[in-house]
């Protein structure tokens, strides 16, 4: 059941109804209860020590008196001091702070009451931590389901990155991943998305319709069009083993990069199956990591380096992205489940040339 929204209350300009309701011990007890914490009449009962009746019906002169707002959240209602309790103006405003002041120092008495209230506030920090150990097991597919499936971990990464990028996508396919490379670029930052073949650039042109940060271009990774020194990223997703020259091909990327931008290259390791590179293309051959390591090394990148991908992260290989089950693709042969394989390397921001 949805949380209620808080009944709001307002506290009248006279100090009148203040000062009948603060004259009372038990009342004074409870407000500064409430200062601290809100809580339930319950708990209100078990940190005073007093009859659930007499509880009630303090607390329902404190709410007439506009100084308690209460919140409902499922079947439980919580009692708070009221939010405009403290900007109050006039004589009222001088008459509750005064108050306020008094239910805060020590000497108020009763300090059994901030005791209990604390092993109340322990018990609650239990109870949370037992709710969600029972729920340890179920809570993956409990939050996919609950968000639909959004805020996947990129979708969060993709927060920790500044507005403004600029993004090649060299060989860009059908676009899938261009909705989410222009969430990680933001309103700030534009996306080129690159594509040889024109029913692909097509299907990518579909898809980045509406993303106003996105454009689709033809084009070959070889004469990638776009300025050089542009991007502060080129990404090169299952494309640069499609290319007739991978070293050609990255060193046009690197071109395309500032100083300081990163280079990103998925693909998956060499897996020898003959079967599925007849089938496909030579593409589909894989790289074998150190060698795609020395492509980027040689194409003038630094700090080029292996990103190995969490286990979570790849899948289980149980369906396929179109929805057949693994295994069992369209064309009636058995696609297997190859290993991703993601190395990333920098432009120097000097020319490395300069500084020797």
């Amino acid at each position: 059941m949805p949380a209620k929204p808080t009944v709001k209350t307002t506290l009248p300009s006279s100090p009148l109804p203040t000062l009948k309701a603060v004259a009372d011990t038990s009342r004074l007890r409870l407000l500064r209860l409430v200062d601290r914490e809100e809580l339930t009449v319950g708990e209100l009962v078990r940190c005073t020590g007093l009859p659930q009746s007499t509880v009630s019906r303090h607390a329902a002169v404190l709410r007439r008196a506009g100084l308690l707002s209460e919140r409902s959240e499922g079947v439980r209602s919580y009692l708070r001091l009221t939010d405009s309790a403290g900007a109050v103006d006039g004589a009222a405003g001088t008459l509750l702070r005064a108050v306020m002041g008094l239910v805060r120092e020590a000497d108020l008495g009763h300090p059994g009451d901030l005791e209990r209230l604390d092993a109340v506030r322990r018990e609650r920090e239990t109870d949370r931590e037992d709710f969600f150990d029972t729920l340890a097991g179920d809570w993956d597919a409990l939050r996919a389901g609950l968000l639909g499936g959004r805020m996947s971990p990129p979708e969060i990464a993709s927060l920790l990155v500044p507005d403004g990028l600029r993004i090649v996508d060299a060989g860009a396919g059908t676009g899938v991943l261009l909705p989410w490379l222009s969430a990680l670029a933001g309103p700030g930052g534009e996306v080129v998305a690159v594509e040889r073949a024109a029913q692909m650039a097509r299907r990518a042109a579909a898809r980045a319709r509406g993303l106003r940060n996105v454009e689709v271009r033809r084009g070959r990774i070889e004469d990638l069009p776009v300025p050089d020194g542009w991007a502060d990223a080129v990404l090169l997703s299952l494309s640069l083993g499609h290319t007739p020259d991978a070293r050609q091909a990255a060193a046009r990327c690197v071109r395309a990069l500032r100083r300081g931008g990163r280079l990103i290259v998925c693909d998956v390791e060499a897996h020898g199956d003959e079967e599925l590179v007849r089938h496909l293309g030579a593409g589909f051959a894989g790289f074998e990591p150190g060698r795609l390591e020395d492509i980027l090394r040689a194409a003038g990148l630094v700090g080029v380096r292996r990103v190995e991908f969490p286990a979570c992260a790849v899948g289980d290989g149980t369906k396929q992205a179109d929805g057949n089950r693994a295994g069992r693709p369209s064309r009636g042969r058995r696609t297997p489940v190859l290993t991703p394989l993601l190395v990333v390397g920098t432009r120097p921001r000097r020319d490395r040339r300069k500084q020797k």
